[in-house]
């Protein structure tokens, strides 16, 4: 099958924070998870002072667990569907523009990027041309990151996508959680409930550096990000007691999940977990999520799916495969789209 423009039958995708993973997604709708690599010091450092933790909404200071990024009066945010994020950073990169100059975390961001890039050739036997990568937490807004990242990504000559895509979504990508419309309407006075299929989901992300929460909405390809928390010092090589972490982690995940669920779908309850990141089988937070969940857990939607992927590159592979899903509709269009 071709492919848009790029030439390759593959995806390639990384995500960053203490350790990076690549993931393959190929043409024939089959994955390889291809390595993890720990990040050195200047890697580690630098993408802590990247990640965004919303400081002003939560407090961090190991006494209790802060309150999720929840305003009553602000709208749920819109990660828009694939399809049209890419055709929007397609169209927005032939606009004449500079990034701000790079950064010295440009060149920390340069090896870890080097070596997945490596790794992932080696395997193949073939260069690669193109990347998603994903973040544990938002870091679009941050222009230092854009700034080093796109340079990193353009030092290697990879094409990249977009550089907001939240992990969390890739995750739920990867265990299929996505609607589908058989036509497109105006949101939301034009939603039928009767019609379409939402779901509202939480993806947990668990690390040995941090621990994050969403809350998360999706309709139609389009997901709604109803609630936040992330915090950079719960993960599971946390110092705390485990008795502390085990209520900080039990308080947020509490918090995040409480109704009313804020959502326009009158949801009656929650019907996925996703798991992802490297400790997510750690026992203070699997004792969590069943006081959370009860003996409900192993009945959601996703409980079965989940054994069958490697929660560490349960996100690497959602970007790749999302991505490939998108070039196999593209590649359809006579005229391409690079993505």
């Amino acid at each position: 099958m071709g492919k848009a423009v790029i030439g390759q039958d593959i995806r390639q995708k990384l995500m960053h924070h203490s350790n990076s993973t690549a993931s393959i997604h190929f043409a024939n709708d089959s994955a390889y998870d291809v390595v993890k690599i720990e990040g050195g010091s200047s890697y580690k450092d630098t993408m802590r002072r990247l990640s965004i933790n919303d400081e002003s909404d939560q407090d961090e200071d190991n006494s209790a667990a802060p309150s999720s990024k929840d305003r009553p009066n602000k709208p749920p945010r819109i990660v828009l569907p694939t399809r049209l994020q890419d055709k929007i950073n397609y169209v927005s990169s032939l606009w004449p523009g500079r990034l701000p100059a790079p950064t010295p975390e440009a060149e920390s961001l340069l090896w870890m990027l080097k070596a997945l890039k490596a790794a992932t050739e080696a395997y193949l036997e073939q260069s690669i041309q193109y990347v998603e990568i994903t973040n544990p937490a938002l870091l679009g807004s941050s222009a230092t990151y854009m700034a080093s990242i796109g340079s990193a990504s353009s030092a290697l000559g990879l094409e990249m996508g977009r550089p907001q895509f939240l992990a969390a979504e890739a995750a739920a990508r990867t265990h299929n959680v996505r609607g589908r419309c058989d036509e497109w309407y105006d949101f939301p006075e034009g939603f039928n409930e009767d019609d379409t299929q939402y779901r509202l989901f939480v993806a947990v992300g668990y690390n040995r550096a941090t621990f994050s929460v969403f809350l998360m909405d999706e309709v139609c390809d389009t997901i709604f990000d109803l609630r936040t928390y992330h915090n950079s010092s719960l993960g599971s090589d946390s110092t705390l007691p485990r008795e502390e972490r085990h209520a900080m982690l039990k308080n947020a995940l509490e918090d995040i999940t409480r109704r009313p669920y804020q959502s326009k779908f009158n949801h009656e309850r929650i019907q996925d977990v996703v798991l992802f990141g490297e400790a997510t089988e750690d026992r203070v937070l699997r004792s969590v999520l069943e006081d959370i969940f009860g003996s409900g857990l192993d009945k959601l939607d996703v409980g079965g799916r989940q054994n069958a992927i490697d929660p560490l590159f349960a996100a690497s592979r959602g970007a790749a495969r999302d991505s490939q899903l998108w070039d196999i509709g593209a590649s359809n269009d006579p005229q391409g789209c690079p993505i």
